[in-house]
């Protein structure tokens, strides 16, 4: 897998981040509502606010990117 995650990816590793991060319905395709979500989550976590999905991204939410 390739990082970062940003708009336009998709997947599962996407739907599943946005089952953690509350993005109902999780269509597994990186939107706009997802970075909006992924910034709020990056600012809690003292991590720099992008909005992009790193790996560090992946394990702070607990996600198995395999």
């Amino acid at each position: 897998m390739r990082f970062p995650l940003g708009p336009g990816d998709e997947g599962p590793v996407i739907s599943e981040v946005q089952k953690r991060l509350g993005v109902f319905p999780s269509s597994g395709v990186f939107d706009d509502r997802l970075l909006a979500r992924v910034r709020g989550w990056q600012l809690r976590a003292g991590e720099p606010v992008d909005g992009l999905i790193y790996q560090s991204t992946l394990e702070g939410l607990g996600v198995d990117p395999s």
